[in-house]
């Protein structure tokens, strides 16, 4: 029996966020290693990588058939079987590295929002990885309310691939908003005026899409690319 273990020490923003710990076993030199013991979160796919990295033991079964008495072919193969095993493993570490680090990217992205911009934060879910979030601000007074849809194509996605962010226009009952009526001709939302000039009330129905927000998000963090439409 023999055992391997690795950490993986995660960061964000240049700063430490956590350490995740991971035990490997393998019952003899010959025989692929699996995953005994690990602490990194239970909805990350850790033993689907471990069946696809981990799992080929084609080599092992190679060198079964290999006769005895053939020393030269069989260290020349065991020396192949060192080489190749040690590559699968440092793939495993490497891509389990790499799924860690980008959920914490996004949950911490997702953590940074809500304390930058809290206060005009309205409701916000997601998914147990933050493969999907939406959340919902409001602007200018709260007179716009602007929703925001983000899917990442995978789990080790940092920069979303799908994104939708819409401005909605809220009644306003009050007269003489010219505020509120400059705020949203500059996101380009029509508002209709009577002839005494006042604002009418525009429905939840009439929106626009930000598609210059969508198009900063698919290049920037979720704090950097708020920027472009909280503003």
């Amino acid at each position: 029996m023999r055992f391997s273990a690795f950490s993986t020490l995660l960061w964000f923003a240049g700063e430490p966020r956590e350490m995740y710990h991971c035990v490997l076993e393998s019952k003899s030199f010959l025989e692929k290693m699996t995953v005994l013991e690990h602490t990194f979160p239970f909805f990350l796919p850790v033993r689907e990588a471990e069946i696809d990295l981990l799992s080929s033991n084609a080599i092992v079964r190679l060198v079964s058939c290999i006769d005895i008495v053939d020393l030269h072919f069989l260290l020349l193969v065991l020396c192949q079987f060192t080489i190749f095993y040690h590559g699968c493993f440092q793939k495993f570490i490497d891509y389990i590295g790499e799924l860690s680090q980008a959920y914490v990217d996004r949950r911490e992205q997702v953590c940074l929002v809500k304390e930058l911009y809290g206060n005009q934060l309205g409701e916000i879910c997601h998914s147990l990885s933050y493969q999907m979030i939406e959340f919902s601000l409001y602007k200018f007074d709260w007179s716009v309310k602007v929703t925001v849809a983000i899917r990442y194509v995978d789990l080790v996605s940092v920069l979303p691939s799908h994104i939708k962010v819409l401005a909605w226009p809220i009644q306003q009952p009050k007269k003489n908003s010219s505020t509120r009526m400059t705020m949203k001709r500059n996101l380009g939302i029509p508002c209709p005026t009577s002839r005494e000039g006042n604002e009418i009330m525009v429905g939840q129905t009439c929106h626009i899409r930000l598609f210059y927000a969508e198009d900063a998000l698919r290049s920037m963090s979720l704090p950097e690319g708020q920027a472009y439409f909280l503003f």
